[in-house]
């Protein structure tokens, strides 16, 4: 430990091995990593960077001084109309669905230490499938009755996971196995019910279920932004919380910290999480597994929850992009993309631990 400076009450000190920076008084403490807020900072701009980008590309570009004239009320109509009704809450809703798929994939691989226990890969993200596709498919449903359907879907999902994984304790590679398991049977129970299904529904549900930023309405972007905050509140005090879950289950109870309530509360906030971008984009692979594992790497040992769920957000929207710009004029589904890039992104992880076994 490295004391900068000290009374008896009040304490600037640096941890040269956790790579924190931390204050203490009398009334409070408060940590900083500086390493965590830097990749955060840097993570932050360079999502700004490509909306501003993302603003200005498409079918009809718009230069980066007509941008500006726009903001201050001072661009045509149809300028006026691509931005603000099209391209702006294309891009809120990515970087909304970005954030909550990067928060839930963060929590569950803090919780079970594995790179590879992302909702999308463990049957969460398939369950919040199911459960819209039977509210599109048999009720009819819309707006927020897909929503409350997705999460139904989730919580039934879920529990069946934890009752079959669970044996006298938690177990990690069994709730990941498990839930491979119930996701690809999740996925045959979608499959049946597209074949049965009117054709119109079914045509909406698999438009759905391919993953797209194209259909984004009011009630999506203001489901969204009523959950970010609290979710933004949530990644921040997670950080903390589930950094100490790095020293092992043990360790983590000695230093007070009342195990079970906190994965039972980890875990509530992720399937909310998941429920939302769901919602808002559709099952959209890739984003909720690569967002962590890409964090650490450039943290290192601080928390990374909260810089997870921001590289979530800089993931989609510039998959997004991506996706529009890739085949331009001809535009395909953010989902397909993704899709392609999380095989790609599996591959790159196992060949990591297949290292690490052979070291």
């Amino acid at each position: 430990m490295l004391r900068i400076f000290g009374k008896s009450r009040d304490k600037l000190a640096v941890n040269l091995g956790s790579q924190y920076v931390f204050y203490r008084c009398k009334a409070f403490s408060i940590r900083f990593y500086p390493r965590s807020l830097l990749v955060g900072f840097f993570t932050f701009f360079s999502l700004l960077t490509v909306s501003i980008i993302s603003l200005c590309l498409g079918e009809f570009p718009i230069s980066l001084k007509g941008l500006m004239l726009l903001f201050v009320g001072q661009g045509s109509e149809i300028s006026e109309f691509i931005i603000f009704q099209v391209r702006v809450p294309r891009i809120l809703a990515g970087a909304i669905a970005g954030f909550c798929l990067g928060l839930s994939g963060a929590i569950f691989q803090t919780l079970t230490r594995n790179p590879l226990a992302s909702p999308d890969l463990i049957g969460i993200t398939v369950g919040a499938s199911l459960g819209a596709v039977v509210t599109i498919v048999l009720i009819g449903g819309n707006g927020l009755q897909v929503a409350f359907g997705a999460l139904i879907g989730v919580i039934l999902v879920t529990g069946s996971i934890a009752v079959l994984s669970w044996q006298k304790r938690f177990d990690a590679n069994r709730f990941v196995l498990v839930g491979i398991g119930i996701g690809l049977a999740g996925m045959a129970c979608i499959d049946f019910l597209l074949t049965r299904a009117d054709i119109m529904r079914a045509e909406n549900a698999y438009l759905w279920l391919t993953g797209s930023l194209n259909a984004v309405d009011k009630t999506k972007l203001d489901l969204g932004f009523a959950l970010i905050l609290p979710f933004m509140g949530s990644a921040t005090w997670l950080s903390a919380k589930l950094d100490t879950l790095d020293l092992g289950e043990d360790v983590a109870m000695s230093l007070g910290i009342k195990l079970v309530p906190l994965q039972i509360t980890a875990v509530a906030i992720a399937l909310i999480a998941v429920t939302c971008a769901v919602f808002i984009a559709g099952p959209v692979a890739f984003i909720a597994l690569a967002s962590g594992p890409i964090a650490r790497s450039l943290i290192g040992k601080s928390p990374a929850i909260f810089v997870s769920a921001l590289m979530g957000s800089f993931i989609l929207v510039t998959a997004d992009l991506a996706a529009r710009m890739l085949f331009s004029p001809t535009e395909i589904s953010v989902g397909i993309l993704t899709s392609v890039l999380g095989g790609l992104f599996i591959i790159w992880l196992m060949m990591g631990q297949a290292k690490k076994v052979v070291v």
